[in-house]
């Protein structure tokens, strides 16, 4: 059986790593679709994966990979919610789960570059 991270890192990517990673930040969100944002975003989420897997070793469970699919289909999902602006659970995830999380600040974003 394979496990799968994925609605969890794009929504991560798209409401919290604006500032520095694969989006710009303005009256919405914009996806930038340049060659490097699409590479900071895809090594994000394996660093994100590495990490997450460590973890799961320490546990004894089994690791997690990454969907190239589901990942798409969840970073559609959480484009639409940076653009909304609400945290909503999709009702179009047949066998999959979904966590949401929001965090907020009053301090101002700053770029990670």
């Amino acid at each position: 059986m394979r496990w799968y991270l994925i609605a969890l890192i794009s929504l991560f990517d798209s409401l919290f790593l604006q500032a520095g990673l694969a989006y710009n930040i303005g009256s919405r969100f914009k996806r930038d679709n340049s060659d490097s944002s699409e590479n900071d975003l895809k090594t994000f989420r394996q660093e994100a994966l590495a990490s997450h897997n460590s973890y799961r070793a320490q546990h004894c469970a089994p690791a997690l990979v990454l969907d190239d699919d589901i990942n798409q289909s969840a970073q559609t999902y959480a484009e639409k919610l940076a653009t909304i602006g609400k945290l909503v659970h999709s009702t179009n995830r047949v066998g999959l789960g979904e966590n949401l999380y929001s965090v907020g600040s009053s301090a101002p974003l700053r770029n990670l570059n």
